[in-house]
Protein backbone atom coordinates (compact mmCIF):
# COMPACT_ATOMS: atom_id res chain seq x y z
CA UNK A 1 0.00 0.00 0.00
CA UNK A 2 1.05 3.40 -0.80
CA UNK A 3 0.65 6.46 2.30
CA UNK A 4 1.71 10.03 1.77
CA UNK A 5 1.55 11.70 5.59
CA UNK A 6 1.44 15.34 5.23
CA UNK A 7 3.21 17.34 7.72
CA UNK A 8 2.49 21.05 7.82
CA UNK A 9 4.34 22.37 11.00
CA UNK A 10 7.60 21.37 11.72
CA UNK A 11 8.80 22.93 14.50
CA UNK A 12 6.47 21.51 17.66
CA UNK A 13 7.32 17.57 17.44
CA UNK A 14 4.54 16.68 14.49
CA UNK A 15 7.50 15.79 12.13
CA UNK A 16 8.78 13.43 14.73
CA UNK A 17 5.47 12.09 15.19
CA UNK A 18 4.89 11.38 11.86
CA UNK A 19 8.13 9.76 11.20
CA UNK A 20 7.61 7.20 13.76
CA UNK A 21 4.38 6.55 12.67
CA UNK A 22 5.97 6.26 8.70
CA UNK A 23 8.93 3.80 10.01
CA UNK A 24 6.28 1.95 11.71
CA UNK A 25 4.03 1.41 8.37
CA UNK A 26 7.58 0.60 6.25
CA UNK A 27 8.94 -2.21 8.87
CA UNK A 28 5.28 -3.30 7.34
CA UNK A 29 6.28 -3.71 3.31
CA UNK A 30 4.34 -0.52 2.89
CA UNK A 31 5.96 2.06 0.67
CA UNK A 32 5.64 5.48 2.79
CA UNK A 33 6.20 8.74 1.80
CA UNK A 34 6.37 12.00 4.71
CA UNK A 35 5.66 15.66 3.24
CA UNK A 36 6.55 18.52 5.42
CA UNK A 37 6.86 22.51 5.27
CA UNK A 38 10.37 23.52 5.93
CA UNK A 39 10.58 26.45 8.21
CA UNK A 40 13.21 28.42 9.94
CA UNK A 41 12.25 26.33 12.98
CA UNK A 42 12.93 23.26 11.09
CA UNK A 43 15.80 21.19 12.80
CA UNK A 44 18.68 20.29 10.33
CA UNK A 45 18.66 17.26 11.88
CA UNK A 46 15.56 14.78 10.79
CA UNK A 47 14.26 12.37 12.72
CA UNK A 48 15.84 8.87 10.99
CA UNK A 49 13.79 7.17 8.97
CA UNK A 50 13.16 3.52 6.88
CA UNK A 51 15.07 3.40 3.97
CA UNK A 52 11.35 2.30 2.62
CA UNK A 53 10.50 6.05 3.65
CA UNK A 54 10.70 8.87 1.23
CA UNK A 55 11.10 12.25 2.82
CA UNK A 56 10.38 15.71 1.05
CA UNK A 57 10.56 19.05 2.52
CA UNK A 58 9.30 22.28 0.89
CA UNK A 59 10.26 25.67 2.28
CA UNK A 60 7.68 28.24 2.78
Amino acid sequence: MQIVHVVESTSTGTLSVACMISNRLASESHEDYVEFSRRSETPDNLPSLSPRTFCRGNFI
